[in-house]
C-alpha cells in the first residue's frame, strides 16, 4: 500500500511494460496528463495526492466516489492487470470513437445496449463505458470467457479511473461534466467483488451472459448493438441479423467492426491475411466477404453505411490461384481485410 511517495512516471497507473505504454499512447495520444498529475504530487503524502487529483482533473466539482479517495492505495492493485485485458480496453475505446458520429444520432439517457461477443479480454469494458454515458441497461454476451473475474474487476476499475482523468475520451455522449462524473460515482468499487462479479455488476445496470446460444428472447429491446471482430465468426449470419432486428427498436443502430483476414497468422499457421483466399481453409471464420455481410444485414431489415474500409494488395500468387469458394468475388471484396459498418434498423 502506498503511503508516502508516488512514482513520477506513467508506470504508476499503467504498469511498466512497453506494451502497456504503447497501448495507452495510442489510446490517449499523449501521456502528459498522467505525467502532470504525478509530478504534481511527487514525494507528497496520500492526502496531497488526492487533493491534486481534484484540483487538476475535477475542476472543482464535489466528488465523493470512494474509489478516487483510495486511488493512491490501489495503484499496486491496478498494476496487476493482464496485458491482453489492457489491450482489450484500449481497443474498445478506439472503436467507439469510430462510431461516435453514428451514436450521436440516437444517443439519449436511458438507452439499452448490447455488446455482441464482448470478448475474453476486458469483456465488460464496452458495457461499462455505455453505462457511464447514461445507458439504462447494458448487456454483454459471448460464448466463452477466458479472463478471470479478478482481471475483469480490475478492467472495470481502470475504466472508471481513466474516465475521471479523461472525460474527453470516455464521455462520447457529451454529457455535462458534472453529470458524467456523477455517473462514474454511482459505481461503488467496494460492491464489485471478483468472487461475486456477475451478480454485483447487475446493481449497476450491467448484465453479462456466457452461452453458446444467448437467450435473446429474455433480453429487452435494444437501441444500440456493438461488436468487434465477431461477425466473421458467426456461422449463420442470416439468422443472427434477423434475430437482432427482432430485438431492436426502429431507428436503432448496430455498429460492427468486421475482420475479413485469414486468422491463421494470429497463431502462425498462415503467412499473411489473404492466404485463405487461396487455400479455402477458414480457421474458425465464416468466409463471408464485405458484400455478403452488407447484403445479409440489409435483408434482415437494416440500412447499411460503411464508416471505414481497410484494403491491401492481394499477393499475385493468391489472385492467380483463388480457391473456388472465392472465385466469384470482386477485387474490392478480395482486397478488403476489414470494415467498420453502421446499420440502422428500418
Amino acid at each position: 500500500m502506498l503511503q508516502k511517495t508516488t512514482p513520477h512516471n506513467t508506470d504508476a497507473l499503467f504498469g511498466a511494460s512497453i506494451a502497456s505504454h504503447a497501448i495507452h499512447a495510442v489510446m490517449f495520444q499523449t501521456d502528459s496528463y498522467i505525467e502532470q498529475l504525478l509530478l504534481a504530487v511527487k514525494d507528497k503524502d496520500v492526502d496531497t495526492f488526492k487533493a491534486a487529483l481534484r484540483e487538476h482533473f475535477l475542476d472543482g466539482y464535489r466528488f465523493s466516489w470512494k474509489y478516487l479517495d483510495q486511488l493512491a492505495q490501489r495503484i499496486d492493485f491496478l498494476n496487476n492487470e493482464n496485458p491482453f485485458c489492457a489491450f482489450g480496453r484500449a481497443r474498445n475505446v478506439l472503436y467507439i470513437d469510430y462510431f461516435r458520429e453514428a451514436l450521436s444520432r440516437i444517443w439519449r439517457p436511458g438507452l439499452t445496449t448490447l455488446d455482441l461477443g464482448c470478448g475474453r479480454s476486458a469483456p465488460l469494458s464496452i458495457a461499462t463505458i455505455m453505462r457511464l454515458n447514461g445507458a439504462e441497461a447494458c448487456y454483454a454476451v459471448d460464448v466463452a470467457d477466458d479472463e478471470s473475474p479478478a482481471q475483469t474487476q480490475t478492467a472495470i476499475l481502470r475504466i472508471l479511473t481513466e474516465a475521471v482523468l479523461r472525460t474527453d475520451v470516455y464521455n462520447f455522449s457529451k454529457l455535462p461534466r458534472p453529470d458524467f462524473i456523477n455517473n462514474v460515482s454511482r459505481f461503488d468499487p467496494d460492491q464489485i467483488s471478483a468472487a461475486t462479479l456477475s451478480s454485483d455488476i447487475r446493481k449497476f445496470g450491467i448484465y453479462h451472459q456466457i452461452a453458446d446460444f444467448p437467450e435473446y428472447e429474455q433480453f429487452p429491446v435494444f437501441d444500440f448493438v456493438h461488436s468487434v471482430s465477431v461477425i466473421e465468426h458467426i456461422p449463420d449470419l442470416d439468422e443472427c441479423f434477423n434475430t437482432l432486428r427482432a430485438k431492436m427498436r426502429p431507428g436503432g443502430i448496430m455498429c460492427h467492426v468486421v475482420d475479413f483476414s485469414d486468422h491463421g497468422p494470429i497463431i502462425r499457421t498462415s503467412p499473411h491475411r489473404y492466404h485463405h483466399l487461396k487455400t479455402g481453409e477458414l480457421m474458425g471464420i465464416n468466409g463471408d466477404r464485405l458484400s455478403d455481410v452488407i447484403a445479409k444485414i440489409e435483408a434482415a431489415g437494416f440500412s447499411v453505411e460503411i464508416v471505414k474500409e481497410d484494403h491491401d494488395l492481394v499477393p499475385e500468387d493468391v489472385l492467380s490461384n483463388l480457391h473456388e469458394r472465392f472465385a466469384r468475388y470482386s477485387d474490392r471484396d478480395l482486397s478488403c481485410y476489414g470494415a467498420n459498418l453502421v446499420a440502422t434498423a428500418r
